[in-house]
């Protein structure tokens, strides 16, 4: 009972932190990938951020409603934790070296890179009740990410890559050339693929101790 209160206290920090800390953005935007306005949803960062945000607020209303989630619910919270776990993971990995991790941790950044998808990844694999998810539904966390590089390769065929400040490779994929950007696609896609491989096997790994 303690671990689903817990659980729940973590869903509704969850997404009020992301909400707060987007407003933090769109007023100030401190630090690298950030922007203004609604300028700001064009990155994936805020777009999972929001995701994860939205799947947790539901997730604590059937919690606190009916005390249990139905299984929808449970995919759409999964889905969203892997989708900030692909930001976290990207931003280590990738961007950070290019950006520098001090510019990508600055402001709202702080909030939406690391300490919003921690707390989302603790709560999944530590805290949430209810069914773990099925091998199946690990596939389900590619949507998000496949969603959105389809709206990012088609805004580059439409508008072209541009020039710096004002370009549409706002996370530098194309730096060097179409076929290593094809290569950073698919390690994105396997990325996600494998931080939902490991959601599952952690969080099974607990309830299968509880038990």
């Amino acid at each position: 009972l303690m671990r689903e209160k817990l659980s729940m206290a973590a869903k509704l920090a969850t997404g009020v932190l992301v909400f707060g800390a987007w407003l933090l953005m769109i007023r100030s935007a401190a630090g690298t990938l950030s922007d203004t306005g609604v300028r700001s949803l064009r990155y994936f960062t805020v777009l999972s951020n929001f995701l994860c945000a939205i799947a947790a607020l539901i997730h604590f209303c059937f919690l606190a409603v009916r005390k249990s989630a139905p299984r929808w619910v449970l995919r759409l919270s999964y889905a969203g934790t892997a989708a900030v776990g692909v930001t976290l993971m990207v931003v280590l990995l990738f961007l950070g070296p290019l950006y520098g991790y001090i510019a990508l941790l600055k402001g709202a950044n702080l909030w939406f890179h690391l300490l919003i998808p921690l707390l989302a990844i603790l709560d999944h694999i530590l805290l949430e009740p209810g069914e773990r998810p099925s091998f199946r539904d690990t596939f389900l966390c590619l949507i998000p990410v496949a969603l959105y590089g389809l709206g990012y390769i088609a805004n580059l065929l439409l508008n072209g890559v541009g020039e710096w400040p004002d370009t549409n490779d706002w996370y530098l994929f194309t730096l060097w050339g179409t076929p290593v950007a094809a290569c950073i696609a698919l390690g994105i896609l396997l990325l996600a693929w494998g931080i939902a491989l490991a959601l599952r096997a952690l969080g099974r790994a607990r309830v299968k101790r509880e038990a």
